[in-house]
């Protein structure tokens, strides 16, 4: 068997650019294929601590994050979602009040900015 590889080597190059082809593609992780980031920064926090808290089209809280005064989120899948500013686990007044926002599959979704009010 050994001495099929050392007299055909072409074959043997083949099964390799098979196989480095093949291996990239078990690495992709799909959710991140389809997910995108959201970033933007809080102005007025005057050194308090706030987050940003990711809602579902429903409402419902999917995660939030530090506000300090930036704030990001990465790994988000698709679909349409609001952000809205929280201290103490209460909604905050800001101006806009929310945003709303659709992630795309890769998408980077930059200046989601609030104003403290």
């Amino acid at each position: 068997m050994f001495s099929k590889w050392v007299k055909f080597p072409s074959a043997q190059l083949s099964f390799f650019s098979v196989a480095a082809i093949a291996v990239p593609l078990w690495l992709i992780n799909p959710a991140e294929a389809l997910a995108c980031s959201i970033s933007g920064r809080l102005y007025g926090t005057n050194g308090r601590s706030y987050t940003v808290a990711l809602l579902n089209r429903q409402g419902y809280w999917v995660r939030e994050a530090y506000a300090g005064p930036r704030y990001s989120f990465s790994s988000v899948s698709a679909g349409s979602y609001r952000l809205r500013v929280v201290r103490n686990g209460r909604y905050v007044s800001t101006s806009p009040r929310e945003r709303s926002v659709r992630c795309n599959r890769g998408g980077r979704i930059d200046r989601m900015d609030f104003n403290l009010l």
